[in-house]
């Protein structure tokens, strides 16, 4: 039903003014895409609110389908792995 274009970083990553490095791997053909963020080595942690990424999907069906993150490995400021809840999307394309 849908074909990623893009997906980048989101704004969350660089309110403070810090830049970030990302790599991107879109694989259509099975349904995944993979996005690995990093900020600047010595950069301060972050905090608050603000998008983690932007998908950017065109229309190539009709009907229903869903949008899943089935794994987020992000790092507190020591490097250590937090725990973050997946989350899916369903979309409607008419």
């Amino acid at each position: 039903m849908l074909r990623l274009n893009e997906i980048a970083p989101g704004d969350l990553f660089t309110k403070d003014g810090v830049k970030v490095t990302s790599e991107k791997d879109i694989r259509n053909d099975t349904g995944d895409a993979t996005l690995t963020v990093s900020r600047l080595p010595g950069s301060a942690g972050i905090s608050g609110t603000g998008a983690i990424e932007t998908l950017n999907f065109v229309a190539v069906g009709k009907g229903t389908t869903k949008v899943s993150v089935i794994e987020l490995g992000l790092k507190n400021s020591k490097g250590e792995a937090m725990t973050v809840k997946p989350a899916e999307l369903t979309v409607l394309v008419q």
